[in-house]
C-alpha cells in the first residue's frame, strides 16, 4: 500500500516481519486456472486515499530441471541454473539430521547463489544410481532483497566451523552414504512474475456515529 505521494504505508512481501498484516491466504482455483490472494491489514488510513500496488507475485509451477554427477569425484561447485535462479551446490557431505548426533544421517549440499523466484515451497528430489528417490529439504538462512524484477533471495555460504552463520543447505533425507551417482531434480518452484504494473486507488470513509467503513 502507498499514499498519494508514492510512499509505502504497509506491505505484504516476505522480506520482513510485518505486525500490521494480521492474516494472509493463497488459494489455487484449479477449475478456473486462477490464484486467489487474501490479506488482512490493520493501521490503514481512514478518510485518506491510498493505493494498492502490486509489484509482483509468486505462483507454484513445474520445473523439472536436473543435473547428474558423481558426488565423490565431482568438480564442485555444481551449477544448477533454471528459470532465472543461479545456484551452486558445494561438496557433498554426510551429517546428522538437524545436526543432532542422536538423529539419523543424511546427505547435505551447501548452496550459494541468487534466486529470482520463491524458495520456501520448492520441491526437490534426489535419485541415486539404483533409481531410489529421496526427499530433499532446504535449511538455513538467506537474505531477502525483493524488488519489481525479482523475489531477491541471496544464499550465502555455509560456515561449518562457525555455528553462528549456518548459511543455506539442501539436505537429502535418508541418504546416509556417498552414492556412485546422484541426479538432483527441482520438480516445482514458486515462479516470480513482475509484469503486473497495477496501481488501484482505495478510499475508506468512516461513517459518523457508527463503527462502519465504506470502501469505494
Amino acid at each position: 500500500m502507498e499514499d498519494a505521494a508514492g510512499n509505502p504505508i504497509i506491505g505484504a512481501d516476505s522480506a520482513s516481519y510485518n505486525p500490521n498484516m494480521l492474516a494472509s491466504q493463497h488459494i489455487a482455483d484449479k477449475k478456473r486456472g486462477e490464484m486467489h490472494w487474501s490479506y488482512t491489514f490493520s493501521q490503514l488510513p481512514v478518510d485518506k486515499p491510498y493505493y494498492l500496488v502490486i509489484d509482483g507475485y509468486l505462483v507454484k509451477e513445474r520445473d523439472g530441471h536436473q543435473v547428474t554427477f558423481d558426488p565423490a569425484h565431482a568438480d564442485y561447485p555444481i551449477h544448477f541454473d533454471s528459470m532465472g535462479d543461479y545456484l551452486e551446490l558445494g561438496a557433498y557431505r554426510i551429517n546428522h539430521e538437524g545436526d543432532d548426533p542422536a538423529r539419523p544421517l543424511e546427505g547435505t549440499f551447501p548452496v550459494t547463489g541468487t534466486v529470482r523466484n520463491g524458495l520456501g515451497d520448492d520441491e526437490y528430489i534426489a535419485v541415486d544410481e539404483q533409481g531410489r528417490r529421496y526427499k530433499v529439504n532446504g535449511r538455513g538462512a538467506y537474505t531477502l532483497m525483493p524488488d519489481s524484477h525479482s523475489a531477491g533471495i541471496v544464499l550465502s555460504e555455509v560456515a561449518y566451523e562457525d555455528d553462528s552463520d549456518m548459511g543455506y543447505e539442501l539436505r537429502v533425507q535418508e541418504l546416509d552414504r556417498v552414492p556412485e551417482q546422484l541426479t538432483f531434480i527441482r520438480a516445482k518452484t514458486m515462479r516470480w512474475y513482475g509484469n503486473t504494473d497495477a496501481k488501484i486507488k482505495i478510499q475508506e470513509l468512516k461513517s459518523k456515529g457508527e463503527n462502519r467503513l465504506e470502501k469505494k
